[in-house]
């Protein structure tokens, strides 16, 4: 009796021993298949660089999937500053099945991809941070690199200073299509007063006969230098990577205009001349 008695013991335990390991192993499957504590995201990047990758070419692709066939999708392309402001660089696209994009002629900075997916009443939204450093400077280009404007409406095409040291003055000629955009004028770029200082430009652009003769002859030819400030003294110039003007256009017909920079002189604050690589052209188009 005392025999079979420590036998049925020792199948208790070994059936209390089993059933501990069953449930260890059904804890741990229902982890790793992220079913507890991570559910799998209803719509995800496939495709593109990862997050905060810096690519040396001025395109990117990116791919993207939902959970089920009957998604739709709307993506947005944000330019971010050197302050981690965001602001809209190619606006919401409308819900389609398009499950990819490809972009080409990007400008130097930082971006974010942002891909919104819905399925009945579902949306889900999924990012994804990347930065473009195709130029190697130092020089310019313009900002955005391919713009698109309005007939009869206006917009602002930066000219961006791309690694260059100690600025202190520089002079551009510029030319554009005057069939297709009309200049209106300039302003100061961003980043020279994020940095406090002030800058002079020449000629006045406010002056209608100036305007006059840059839209009758589609070149805009402008001299510019930065002024120490209360706020930027003791520095006498401006380094690295930021907007410096604003061009200011009015779409006048339909078409494309390229916008080129034919003549350039970049000076330090001794009035040496700073040596740069050929500027990148830019393309508005008119629609």
């Amino acid at each position: 009796m005392i025999k079979k008695s420590l036998l049925n013991n020792r199948q208790i335990k070994f059936i209390a021993f089993a059933l501990f390991v069953v449930i260890v192993v059904m804890i741990n499957s229902c982890k790793n298949s992220g079913l507890l504590d991570s559910p799998p995201a209803f719509i995800q990047f496939t495709t593109g660089p990862q997050n905060n990758e810096v690519l040396f070419v001025d395109k990117v692709a990116f791919g993207w999937k939902g959970a089920s066939s009957d998604y739709t999708f709307r993506y947005r392309i944000l330019s971010i500053d050197g302050e981690n402001f965001p602001s809209t660089y190619l606006d919401w696209t409308v819900f389609s099945k398009t499950m990819e994009v490809s972009l080409n002629n990007l400008d130097e900075g930082k971006f974010r991809i942002e891909v919104e997916g819905r399925s009945g009443s579902l949306t889900e939204t999924i990012k994804r941070e990347f930065s473009i450093d195709a130029v190697q400077g130092p020089s310019l280009l313009f900002f955005k690199t391919q713009t698109t404007l309005r007939v009869g409406l206006q917009d602002s095409i930066g000219i961006w200073m791309e690694d260059v040291d100690s600025l202190a003055a520089y002079s551009v000629v510029i030319v554009f299509d005057k069939s297709k955009v009309e200049f209106m004028g300039v302003r100061p770029g961003l980043y020279i007063t994020q940095q406090k200082f002030k800058q002079i430009i020449v000629p006045d652009f406010a002056d209608p006969d100036i305007l006059n003769f840059v839209n009758t002859t589609g070149r805009i030819e402008i001299y510019t230098a930065l002024l120490t400030d209360l706020g930027s003294y003791p520095n006498k110039s401006i380094s690295g990577s930021g907007r410096i003007l604003n061009l200011v256009f009015r779409g006048k017909a339909r078409g494309t205009s390229g916008i080129e920079i034919t003549s350039l002189s970049l000076k330090n604050p001794s009035r040496a001349s700073i040596q740069f690589k050929p500027p990148k052209d830019g393309v508005i188009e008119v629609k």
